[in-house]
């Protein structure tokens, strides 16, 4: 038998008033955030970034954010900010994380539209002569770059690419 997903009603009014509380408390901030943001910015120069795993990490700020919160104005974590809100919570913060860290696909018209991420980080490099290797197909270079852990931390999608030619 297949197993069947719950669907919840995620009710915004209580996630902002939850990610408004975390946001301005600055006890939360020292002590959850700040080692947040720096344990995903090791694992990202490591190489060992997963964003799959990235909003278990913020689960931990967003439970204890609604712990302080029924502390201070009463009532339930379970009844206010039920499971499935505070999971929400936790990808919200994930994505904002990644949204700052993490290279972006470009989508607005121009050179690099519909590429990947790297295409642009990697035409940087080139263009100030950080290139691997070169190599020219007539009167056009095309930069060659050796792939490294780093750019594979940044770059998830690269997969087992050995190299990118720009």
């Amino acid at each position: 038998m297949a197993k069947r997903e719950r669907v919840y009603e995620i009710d915004q009014v209580a996630l902002r008033e939850l990610r408004v509380f975390i946001d301005n408390d600055g006890q939360l901030y020292r002590q959850m955030v700040e080692p947040i943001r720096a344990n995903l910015a090791k694992k990202l120069e490591g190489g060992r970034y997963d964003p799959k795993k990235a909003p278990r990490g913020w689960q931990y700020l967003v439970d204890e954010g609604a712990r302080r919160y029924v502390k201070e104005f009463g009532g339930d974590v379970r009844s206010l900010f039920p499971l499935p809100l505070r999971v929400a919570l936790s990808h919200e913060y994930a994505q904002d994380w990644e949204d700052d860290n993490l290279p972006q696909r470009p989508s607005r018209p121009g050179k690099f539209e519909g590429s990947p991420a790297y295409v642009p980080y990697f035409w940087d490099i080139g263009m100030d002569g950080g290139a691997d290797d070169e190599e020219w197909d007539g009167d056009t270079p095309i930069w060659v770059f050796h792939i490294t852990p780093e750019d594979r931390a940044m770059f998830p999608e690269l997969g087992k690419q050995r190299t990118v030619e720009v």
